[in-house]
């Protein structure tokens, strides 16, 4: 995932050159697709968003199937989390 950076940004109407970033853009981390123990995952949810905490995602997703009995937890998760960590939105 791509974020634009500067107030002009979303007047630029050209497809972002993703090789060089010198488009004005900035490369996100982002996990759209993980799943916990609730699911066919192998960790809790809390260890779920502890991992992406540590490895920096800014963006990552809960996705476990037919269950929704993690997201409580995985959430507050992130609300323990340090205010200027990743993943929390600030």
């Amino acid at each position: 995932m791509r974020r634009r950076r500067g107030h002009h940004a979303a007047r630029a109407h050209r497809q972002p050159d993703v090789t060089d970033g010198t488009d004005g853009t900035e490369l996100v981390r982002t996990d759209l697709h993980g799943h916990s123990l609730f699911s066919d995952g192998r960790v809790t949810p809390e260890q779920y968003v502890a991992f992406r905490a540590l490895r920096r995602f800014e963006v990552f997703a809960l996705t476990d199937h037919d269950t929704f009995a993690g997201v409580a937890r995985a959430h507050a998760a992130v609300r323990a989390l340090p205010a200027n960590a990743p993943g929390t939105g600030q």
